[in-house]
């Protein structure tokens, strides 16, 4: 009778174990997709801010080239 019992908790400690170790491996791979798709924002994130300092830059002489341009037209209609 004793013996029955324990033999029936190992098989339930046993199915428990399993059953941890099941989430544990659905854990992991969930995890390595979660570093993926970390990986992946990351790397889109660079490239926006890089693209944004681009833009940044091109915005800059832009106003530069047309504050000249706004110059010289002040220079033309001045002597006239």
């Amino acid at each position: 009778m004793a013996n029955e019992i324990l033999a029936k908790q190992f098989t339930e400690i046993e199915k428990k174990i399993e059953r941890l170790l099941e989430r544990n491996r659905s854990l992991d791979v969930e995890n390595g997709q979660l570093k993926e798709r970390i990986d992946a924002l990351e790397l889109e994130l660079q490239k926006r801010s890089d693209l944004e300092k681009t833009f940044a830059e091109e915005k800059s002489i832009i106003r530069s080239k047309i504050e000249k341009l706004l110059s010289r037209l002040d220079d033309i209609e001045e002597p006239a």
